[in-house]
């Protein structure tokens, strides 16, 4: 299988995927820890997919946000 990340940007992958669930409200600050211990598991593909997704995630609640204001 091919590697779509280097060491330093799936490293920021999972940070970027972290946070995105995080604002979002979807990921509670006391289960970080295992939530990214759970990512390093993952092989690139589907750690792509979580990110993609944590992102879809995180507009849908801005836009949630913003329908508000």
């Amino acid at each position: 299988m091919n590697k779509l990340f280097s060491p330093l940007v799936r490293d920021r992958a999972i940070d970027t995927t972290c946070s995105n669930l995080i604002m979002a409200g979807i990921l509670p600050p006391e289960e970080l820890s295992g939530y990214m211990a759970n990512l390093t598991r993952l092989n690139d593909y589907e750690l792509a997919e979580q990110l993609c997704a944590s992102r879809i995630l995180l507009d849908k609640y801005l836009e949630h946000c913003w329908c508000l204001n």
